[in-house]
């Protein structure tokens, strides 16, 4: 699979960060977009981080809610059990 058709075939994982972002790629939000894309250009430059595992999603809200505090969602939301 070549690097292209890899980028135009999202995988469930980054399609599920896109679903809960739904200001990512939005005409209204393209800093908090570029903010996003540097991130993930930032830690595949590194090899930080395994793409679309958890933790390269929350990096990546962790970069947007910086500049734009509570625009980014969790990849799994948190469960809390009342005994």
């Amino acid at each position: 699979m070549t690097q292209l058709s890899k980028e135009l075939n999202p995988t469930k994982e980054a399609l599920a960060w896109s679903w809960k972002n739904k200001w990512y790629q939005h005409p209204e939000y393209d800093e908090a977009t570029r903010i996003a894309f540097r991130t993930h250009e930032y830690l595949c430059a590194l090899c930080y981080v395994e793409i679309d595992s958890e933790e390269y999603y929350r990096e990546i809200n962790a970069a947007v809610n910086k500049y734009f505090p509570g625009l980014a969602k969790s990849q799994k939301p948190k469960i809390s059990i009342f005994i």
